[in-house]
């Protein structure tokens, strides 16, 4: 199929998108549900849309490189450095990495003052100098030696996968210490405050104490971050017994920053742990349930090797995690997280 046409059950069509799949043609569109609700659809086949080319507008040059500025093709020419939909536009730029990720419902850019990229993996190792026992044992509640280096990600290459009208999907391709290869998927939903991502590696084995961390932290005003242990979410460094560790932390349902205002929703199905705290070496603060404890920056971590007793010794081998931000009305953080749990993805097959 090259073209469909998908009507609803109220009769409207619904705009859809094409694309490449092992089991034949993948339709993608956007619809709403009500909890439980189930809906039925009609799907037609269409000629192949007719490729129309107008020389009057210049929107490329005699080499067909479509990097001149006009709005007769308005998107081509900026792809190679920004995606773009209703709610997002992200930037980058080779050799680089991310620079911009602005929130259009507020104008604001969600990477202003943060440390380190989001969408930019980062890689950590401790050289095992003498005893690996004696090595592991030193690093304490710091998952890292004194001695650790922190290598972030360098893009090399962006991708154009798919754009259409439903969704933009691009690999940024990067180079990172200690893997073979590094890649981030993004898909940006076209008419939906969500964007899609998942970090893809290929780990060159080590014996060293390792990690690899994806860099969540967002500047999101006024707001708290939240996680969900159980059926309780509680604010990290806040909501804790006194006295204990406040670096790391496993969540059932990804992590939230809750304003009055609303937030934004940071599911992480493939990876719980997350990290929260000072990239280095650094002395440990215990929870005194102060409100700047929960101001530190927010880390999924991917992977590590730091205890031996309930993590492989070397984290060599393909690996794919999968990420979602999504911006929320909700206030509270248990409607945020119920939306998470209550929201899976669909999916359907035609056959004939």
């Amino acid at each position: 199929m090259k073209n469909i046409e998908i009507i609803g059950a109220d009769g409207k069509e619904l705009e859809v998108q094409l694309s490449h799949h092992p089991r034949g043609v993948r339709i993608s569109f956007i619809d709403y549900f009500a909890a439980g609700e189930t809906k039925e659809y009609n799907y037609k086949k269409l000629p192949e849309k007719a490729e129309l080319i107008d020389m009057r507008h210049a929107y490329c040059g005699d080499e067909f490189v479509k990097d001149i500025e006009n709005d007769f093709e308005p998107e081509a020419y900026w792809l190679p450095y920004m995606l773009d939909s209703d709610f997002f536009r992200i930037e980058y730029k080779t050799g680089i990495g991310f620079t911009k990720l602005i929130n259009k419902k507020s104008g604001n850019n969600l990477m202003s003052g943060t440390e380190h990229s989001f969408f930019t993996p980062l890689y950590e190792v401790t050289e095992i100098r003498t005893d690996v026992y004696e090595e592991r044992r030193r690093i304490g509640r710091n998952i890292r030696g004194h001695h650790a280096v922190l290598y972030s990600a360098r893009l090399k290459e962006v991708k154009i996968l798919e754009n259409g009208p439903v969704f933009i999907q691009a690999e940024f391709i990067f180079e990172l210490e200690g893997m073979k290869h590094c890649s981030v998927i993004i898909k940006l939903y076209r008419h939906i405050a969500r964007i899609d991502y998942s970090l893809r590696t290929a780990k060159i084995m080590s014996e060293n104490i390792e990690s690899v961390f994806m860099p969540q932290a967002l500047d999101f005003s006024d707001s708290q971050i939240w996680i969900k242990k159980g059926d309780e979410p509680l604010r990290p460094g806040i909501d804790q017994i006194p006295g204990t560790c406040m670096e790391y932390w496993m969540s059932d349902s990804g992590a939230a920053m809750i304003s009055k205002n609303g937030g934004i929703l940071l599911a992480a199905p493939d990876t719980p742990l997350w990290y929260m705290g000072e990239m280095k070496a650094h002395p440990i603060r215990l929870c005194d349930n102060k409100p700047k404890n929960n101001s530190r920056p927010l880390y999924s971590w991917v992977m590590n090797n730091t205890w031996e007793t309930n993590f492989k010794m070397d984290l060599s081998g393909y690996g794919e995690f999968r990420y979602r931000l999504e911006l929320t009305d909700a206030s509270s953080a248990g409607s945020c997280f119920s939306q998470l749990e209550n929201e899976p993805d669909a999916f359907a097959y035609i056959t004939e």
